[in-house]
C-alpha cells in the first residue's frame, strides 16, 4: 500500500496545504505537492472534513477531532460521536450533524456549547447571518448562538441547498426553479424558471447567479 496512491475522493485547502481524501486522509504542501503526513481512517467523505487556519476537523475512531495541519497531531476532541454525518464549521463553532441531535462546539476549545434535536440528521447545511440552516423534511433555519428554532419552510429542493450567498438571501434548487429566500424569515425574494433541469451547476460571482446545465457545458 502506497499513501496517496489512486484517485482522490475529495481536497480541502487552507494555510498553504491540501487534504485529500484517499483511503484516510493525505496532507501536501499546496506549493509544491510534497507529502506531509498521511492517516488511515475509514468512512470519510467530503461531508466530513473541514479545514481552517491550521486546522482539520473530522470524525475518527468515534470522536470528533481536530488535527495539526503540520503534523496530523490531535490538537483537542470534542468528545464522542454517534455517528457524525455533517460537519460545519460557521462563526467559531464546529456543528456535528447526528442522528439523534445537532451539537455545536467551540471550535477553539472543544466546549460544547449547546444541542438541538431540530437539527437530527439534518442535509445539506450552509450558514449565513448568524444561523445554520439544513434540510429536513423541508428548509430550517435555526439560530447559531444558541441553536433555538428561527422557522420552518415547506421548501422541496432538487439536491439540497446549492448555496447561502449574503447574510440576507439563501438559494435554493428545486429541480428547474430555482427560489432566492430571506434568511430572515424564509420569504420567498425571487424566483427564476429554467427551460429543463439544471443539475448542480450553479454558482454564486460577482453578484450574480450563474446556472449552467449540461447541455450548455457539452456545446462548449
Amino acid at each position: 500500500f502506497v499513501p496517496g496512491a489512486g484517485k482522490p475522493a475529495g481536497v480541502r485547502s487552507a494555510n498553504g496545504r491540501n487534504y485529500y481524501i484517499q483511503g484516510g486522509l493525505l496532507a501536501r504542501d499546496a506549493f509544491n505537492g510534497v507529502m506531509l503526513w498521511y492517516q488511515s481512517i475509514k468512512g470519510l467523505n467530503n461531508r466530513l472534513v473541514i479545514a481552517s487556519g491550521n486546522e482539520v476537523y473530522l470524525p475518527r475512531d468515534g470522536e470528533i477531532v481536530a488535527l495539526d495541519g503540520a503534523n496530523g497531531k490531535i490538537l483537542r476532541s470534542y468528545g464522542k460521536t454517534e455517528g457524525c454525518q455533517n460537519l460545519l464549521l460557521a462563526g467559531g463553532l464546529l456543528l456535528s450533524f447526528e442522528p439523534k441531535s445537532l451539537r455545536a462546539f467551540e471550535a477553539a476549545t472543544g466546549k460544547e456549547k449547546w444541542a438541538s434535536p431540530e437539527g437530527a440528521s439534518g442535509g445539506s447545511p450552509l450558514s449565513a447571518g448568524g444561523k445554520v440552516f439544513f434540510m429536513k423534511g423541508g428548509l430550517v433555519c435555526l439560530d447559531l448562538a444558541d441553536g433555538k428554532l428561527a422557522w420552518k419552510k415547506d421548501v422541496r429542493a432538487f439536491g439540497g441547498m446549492t448555496f447561502a450567498f449574503t447574510d440576507k438571501l439563501l438559494f435554493c434548487a428545486g429541480g428547474i426553479k430555482y427560489t432566492a429566500l430571506s434568511a430572515k424569515d424564509g420569504a420567498e425574494v425571487w424566483s427564476y424558471t429554467s427551460i429543463k433541469p439544471q443539475g448542480d451547476e450553479t454558482y454564486f460571482a460577482g453578484g450574480l447567479v450563474w446556472i449552467q446545465s449540461p447541455d450548455d457545458r457539452a456545446s462548449r
